[in-house]
C-alpha cells in the first residue's frame, strides 16, 4: 500500500494513527485545533518538530457550507478532469471536534436549547 501511494501523482487525503504508514506518506501535515487549520509543508517529523514551537507555517481558517453540510478548508483540492484544481469538501462526519469555542453566542443557544 506504501509503495502505491507514494508512487500515485495525485493528491491523498487520509487520516491514520499508524506512525510508520503517515512517516512514510506524508508531505504536508494539515493540523486541525481550536477551529483552526495549520499547514507544516514537509514530513511527519518536520511538523513534530514546528508544531510546540508556536511557529504557524499557514494557518488557513475553514469555510464551512451549511446548505451542503461540508468544510472547505483552503489547500486541500481536487483535481479537476479537464486540468485545474477545485476546494475538497470534507463532510463533518469525517472530522473530529478537539475543542469547542462556545465564545460564539448563536452556537452556545443552539446547544443549550432544551430538547424537545
Amino acid at each position: 500500500l506504501v509503495r502505491a501511494l507514494t508512487d500515485y501523482q495525485g493528491t491523498i487525503v487520509f487520516i491514520s494513527h499508524d506512525i510508520y504508514f503517515v512517516r512514510s506518506i506524508a508531505n504536508n501535515v494539515f493540523e486541525v485545533k481550536d477551529g483552526r487549520v495549520r499547514k507544516f509543508p514537509g514530513s511527519f517529523d518536520y511538523y513534530l518538530e514546528k508544531k510546540d514551537q508556536g511557529e504557524v507555517i499557514i494557518e488557513h481558517k475553514p469555510r464551512v457550507d451549511l446548505k451542503k453540510a461540508s468544510i472547505f478548508i483552503e489547500g486541500i483540492e481536487q483535481m479537476k478532469i479537464e486540468g485545474g484544481k477545485s476546494p475538497y469538501p470534507l463532510h463533518p462526519s469525517n472530522l473530529m471536534a478537539t475543542e469547542l469555542n462556545t465564545d460564539d453566542k448563536k452556537r452556545f443557544k443552539h446547544m443549550t436549547k432544551e430538547r424537545k
